[in-house]
């Protein structure tokens, strides 16, 4: 590297400059002392790395980080759970051979009271919900207000009903345990089942609206297939990893707005009710 000289600068008496040129001297004479070009480089070098390290962490914090997100797959429908979507990648345990709390009992295959307790703790108290009138407003349809409070409007969540239904669908398995349920007329005296009753189309609706709604989810999870230990060829595995909705978040947002003390349908007036006991929509 090349090196500066400096030369000694003599000033004559008469030369001796005044105050006001001093900063330009002492500019002339540190012009020598100026910073190397390897040194800038690496100053550079480094600003750069900074300004990488920053990106790679920010990027980072944004890919980690749970989403919280207006839903995409309800397009332009106004959802007033959609703030607290979070996104998470979940695999399905296997539960043909290994049951689960939400299986029968593992020794005799038939559910116990603890089995139907954890289901319905799954969504009884999100069937009947609540919001405020501005999220009324927002919503794709009109709701009836609450006969003991017309500023909060009757809402459900359609996960909490698609779970109802399969609960009830669910006791179809075990006709010995739930066939003598209260308010069922499925089973006729004889033991025979009813296929015309009110319970019966219940169930029937329940099924073609779980159908719909598979149908409209169309979770396009990738199933693989591998051997499985006394099997005969491949099968279907169970473990394929599945983009899911935290459903505990949602059953936060439901737990918050539970309509309590509310006796269905004694507590509603009857008939039909009058245009001023829905909500209005914003236009």
């Amino acid at each position: 590297m090349e090196s500066t000289e400096y030369q000694e600068v003599r000033l004559l008496k008469d030369e001796q400059p005044d105050s006001s040129d001093s900063d330009t001297i002492s500019e002339n004479i540190s012009i020598g002392k100026s910073t190397s070009p390897r040194k800038l480089l690496g100053i550079y070098l480094f600003v750069a790395y900074l300004i990488n390290l920053l990106l790679v962490v920010l990027v980072l914090v944004l890919l980690l980080s749970p989403r919280n997100c207006r839903d995409p797959t309800i397009g332009t429908l106004y959802s007033p759970a959609q703030d607290v979507i979070e996104y998470e990648v979940v695999s399905f345990p296997e539960s043909t051979q290994n049951k689960s709390k939400y299986q029968g009992d593992p020794t005799t295959g038939i559910p116990t009271d603890e089995t139907d307790k954890l289901w319905s703790e799954l969504y009884l108290f999100g069937m009947k919900s609540w919001v405020d009138e501005p999220t009324a407003r927002k919503l794709p349809n009109r709701t009836l207000a609450l006969p003991d409070d017309p500023d909060k409007y009757l809402v459900q969540l359609d996960v909490f009903h698609q779970l109802h239904c399969l609960d009830v669908l669910r006791s179809l398995l075990w006709p010995e345990r739930y066939r003598h349920k209260p308010h069922t007329d499925y089973y006729l005296p004889n033991g025979e089942r009813n296929y015309t009753s009110s319970a019966a189309k219940h169930y029937d609706h329940c099924l073609e609206y779980l159908r719909k709604s598979v149908m409209c989810h169309s979770d396009i999870s990738v199933v693989y297939y591998g051997y499985t230990e006394g099997g005969h060829g491949p099968s279907p595995q169970e473990l394929e990893p599945h983009t899911c909705r935290n459903f505990e978040k949602v059953q936060d947002w439901a737990r918050e707005r539970v309509v309590y003390d509310l006796n269905w349908p004694e507590d509603w007036p009857q008939g039909r009710p009058p245009e001023s006991a829905y909500s209005v929509l914003d236009d």
